[in-house]
């Protein structure tokens, strides 16, 4: 058996209208505890839930009285007894318990202990039996028990006749009279006993099919006999009767409590769902408002896919007019080409033509010489000479003439060729950027090519936009629409919280007088 140390000679004494309730399983774990039970333990309730009921056990109750309790309880009886418990601090509180098995259906699934304060009179005398248990010895008033009524009645008989007889045969009457008279006397106070403890003794017999627990009669009567018993059943209904009650007021009240929590529950589920109509009426504007800029978007979107579409359109004609630019730019590409290459052919010949005007003047030089030379020959000769010295003067101009003509046509060439060489760079230049101009519209083919790719892209975009903002438009007033509808739940939901919790009050006015029905049953 468990032994619950320290302890200490410190007493609590229970409430007279206090009730402690306990349920365990069918190994003693607690499942459930009420607070008088937890207040008096001083263990709090998530010490005292799942674990042993011996928990709260006194080290001066007896083995004997625990393995009455478990050996009634297994019988499917109900136990009662004065117990003595041990509270957190080690100190002790005495009680009155009642124990009877909980069933769910036919099975069986725990115990129940209701507990109440007990008179003073059966403390003292289940203090005095626990410790002659505790000792080994079974008192006086268990050993000699008076048995039934009846029998009582006989004794007495029996006792107060003796005296008499006595007194008969010393005075010296004649002793078979006497005798007869005796035992007349016996039988007939026998029969006497026997009609008017009948009703006692069958009381008794049915008082000792209810209960017939000789420790507990003690305890709980002081008396042994047949009034004991009945008075021990009539104590044990009492139990029962107080158990079923407390059981019942534990209920109503924890009914009560609950009642009322749901009444507050139910009332702030009623202001939630008021909030939550305003919030969803709040939902349904802005839904409407969203629907709208839907329409709005899917408008701008179908008139952003008309824009890119002529943005495209105008992409693909820039695309072609640069196309034809790079045509033109490659055709004035081969013209400066085949120009170039005339100024440099042309370049060429002029070099050939200075070499040419270099012989002329230098034949020119050669006459003149020739015709100084003749000019001064025919000055020798005379007369004979002078027709000769006339062709020498005219072949010497002819030659200066040819001389300075040669000059101004080199002068001219010179001039030509630095244009010709001028026109050449600048062809070569223009065929430079005829070429970089090729290649730059190729890049912007290239550019155009993509931004129509995107344009094109950008366009279905804009229509699936526009398509997918028309059915979120109809999602959106269907939402809407739902929104209402769940506003108007809300507030069928509010009448019907309101009327939650005007039942909850009730219920909970219902659960108090239940209590005060308990209450004015109290025994």
């Amino acid at each position: 058996m468990k032994i619950n140390l320290p302890i200490k000679d410190q007493g609590s004494s229970v409430a007279s209208d206090a009730e402690l309730i306990s349920t365990t399983d069918l190994k003693g774990i607690i499942t459930q505890a009420n607070q008088a039970f937890v207040d008096i333990s001083q263990y709090s309730r998530d010490e005292l839930l799942n674990v042993n009921h011996n928990i709260v056990r006194h080290p001066d109750m007896p083995p004997e009285a625990f393995a009455d309790l478990w050996e009634t309880l297994k019988r499917d009886e109900s136990w009662m007894g004065i117990v003595k418990n041990r509270s957190k601090d080690g100190g002790y509180y005495w009680v009155d318990a009642y124990v009877t098995s909980v069933y769910e259906g036919e099975a069986k699934v725990g115990y129940q202990s209701v507990r109440v304060a007990p008179s003073h009179e059966r403390v003292e005398r289940a203090e005095k039996l626990y410790a002659s248990l505790r000792k080994g010895r079974i008192p006086f008033a268990l050993r000699f028990r008076p048995g039934s009524t009846l029998r009582q009645f006989f004794w007495l008989a029996l006792i107060f006749s003796l005296p008499m007889a006595l007194f008969s045969f010393l005075g010296g009457w004649s002793w078979l009279p006497q005798l007869l008279g005796w035992m007349g006397g016996i039988v007939i106070s026998y029969g006497v006993a026997l009609i008017t403890t009948r009703e006692v003794r069958q009381s008794a017999a049915r008082a000792r099919q209810l209960v017939n627990n000789p420790i507990m009669q003690y305890v709980y009567t002081g008396n042994m006999s047949d009034v004991g018993a009945v008075e021990l059943a009539g104590v044990m209904v009492q139990a029962g009767l107080r158990t079923v009650l407390g059981r019942l007021d534990e209920t109503a009240k924890q009914l009560a409590s609950d009642a009322c929590k749901s009444a507050e529950t139910v009332a702030e589920v009623g202001n939630e769902i008021c909030r939550q109509r305003s919030t969803l009426e709040q939902m349904a504007t802005a839904s409407e408002e969203m629907s709208h800029s839907i329409v709005e978007v899917a408008k701008t979107a179908e008139s952003a896919a008309d824009t890119t579409k002529k943005s495209n359109d105008a992409a693909t004609a820039g695309r072609s007019v640069v196309g034809e630019a790079m045509d033109m730019i490659n055709s004035m590409a081969g013209e400066v080409e085949t120009a170039a290459e005339t100024i440099r052919t042309l370049e060429s010949e002029s070099d050939a033509i200075g070499k040419i005007l270099d012989v002329i003047r230098e034949i020119a030089e050669q006459t003149n010489l020739l015709a100084l030379n003749a000019a001064i020959e025919a000055a020798r000769a005379g007369v004979h000479g002078r027709g000769f010295a006339v062709v020498a003067d005219e072949v010497r101009t002819l030659a200066d003439r040819t001389q300075r003509s040669t000059e101004e046509i080199n002068q001219m060439i010179d001039k030509l060729q630095r244009r010709a060489h001028e026109a050449g760079r600048v062809m070569d230049e223009g065929s430079n950027q005829a070429r970089v101009g090729i290649e730059q519209s190729s890049k912007v083919v290239d550019v155009l090519n993509e931004i129509t790719g995107m344009i094109t892209e950008i366009s279905d975009l804009n229509q699936m936009v526009a398509t997918a903002a028309n059915q979120q438009s109809i999602v959106a007033q269907d939402i809407s629409g739902n929104i209402h509808s769940v506003g108007d739940a809300a507030q069928t939901n509010a009448r019907s919280a309101e009327a939650m919790t005007e039942l909850s009050k009730d219920l909970a006015g219902l659960a108090e007088n239940m209590r005060s029905v308990v209450r004015g049953f109290r025994i």
